[in-house]
């Protein structure tokens, strides 16, 4: 009977989970954490679920590490976690989240899948192309609930290979992000929509998030300039940076923060460059440029090249260059009001 009720439950939760929006079902000081362990090593066998709180649990926002970048080291196996934080301890039975866009060929999955509080003990569906760009997954326990403030509720292995950002990000076939309570005998689901999600960065700078203090979109701003890792020959937020990138794209220069930051190129040869501005969702919200270039040195500014003069909203965005339809350079901007 146990076992039907959750089956049935999955298939609401697939369906219509992102209905429960209202003020009291907020998942209220929320957020889903990009986590990677440094120094985990991966076996097939091994309960990740336990093995966080053996050997890698976060008993503080602060102490989360959403960077793999052990002495960068291409080719190297590395593991990551997804963890749900909240501002006190709490209780939950499901969860969904999905991955926004990346470079795929940046970080090679090998294996993934729930930490169960419970070995064996829960149910999923992703979408078909999980774990790639823009897919998402649904979890949730036929037993023991997750419980706390910080917990483990998906883990990751791979084999790192270039530098990239992967966004954690709403389940696609849902629009939902978040953790929700199973009711008894009811369905759909009590869902909380996380207020913030973070990113893992590969080689790169990722993004932290922590349960923010009230839910103003400044103070989540706030907290992720704070908390952002990054390496130490790269730039602190609003300094000009210049950094050879590729053969391709021979500098990069970004004036940043501001109300219309601007991005400055220099190419050595007529180049097709696209420039696309994503969120943390990985959504694309702008595309700057996307045209041919010629040779020298080019401004483009952070708004939309086919609505010139419309920004995005204030916040954290990611900026993707493409130089000949590859990725040449990554680059994160604050946009103010």
């Amino acid at each position: 009977m146990r076992l039907t009720l959750a089956l049935a439950c999955m298939v609401c939760l697939v369906t219509s989970l992102a209905v429960a929006d209202d003020a009291d079902n907020v998942m209220t000081d929320g957020v889903l954490i990009a986590h990677h362990p440094p120094g985990l090593q991966f076996s097939s066998d091994t309960d990740w679920y336990a093995a966080y709180y053996e050997a890698a649990q976060v008993t503080d926002c602060m102490q989360q590490n959403p960077r793999i970048d052990q002495d960068g080291v291409r080719g190297q196996l590395a593991i990551w976690y997804v963890l749900a934080a909240f501002g006190d301890s709490t209780s939950w039975t499901a969860a969904e989240f999905g991955l926004g866009t990346f470079d795929p060929s940046a970080f090679r999955f090998e294996a993934w899948g729930p930490c169960y509080p419970e070995t064996g003990s829960g149910l999923q569906m992703t979408t078909e192309g999980w774990p790639g760009p823009n897919e998402g997954a649904t979890i949730a326990t036929t037993r023991t609930p997750w419980t706390g403030a910080i917990a483990p509720i998906y883990y990751f292995a791979g084999y790192a290979y270039h530098q990239a950002l992967i966004p954690l990000s709403v389940n696609p076939k849902t629009d939902f992000a978040g953790t929700c309570v199973r009711g008894s005998d009811t369905c759909p689901p009590i869902a909380r929509r996380a207020t913030a999600l973070g990113a893992l960065g590969v080689f790169a700078d990722g993004v932290s998030v922590c349960p923010p203090e009230g839910s103003s979109a400044q103070r989540l701003e706030e907290l992720r300039a704070r908390f952002l890792h990054r390496a130490p020959e790269r730039p602190r937020m609003g300094e000009k940076s210049q950094e050879t990138e590729t053969k391709l794209l021979t500098a990069v220069v970004l004036a940043n923060p501001g109300p219309a930051p601007r991005l400055s190129l220099t190419l050595d040869a007529p180049r097709r460059v696209t420039v696309k501005l994503h969120d943390l969702a990985g959504r694309v919200v702008a595309t700057p440029q996307d045209g041919q270039l010629q040779p020298g040195t080019h401004e483009v500014f952070m708004q939309d090249g086919t609505d010139p003069g419309q920004l995005p909203p204030a916040g954290v965005y990611e900026v993707l260059i493409y130089v000949d339809g590859k990725v040449a350079a990554q680059r994160e901007v604050t946009i103010l009001r």
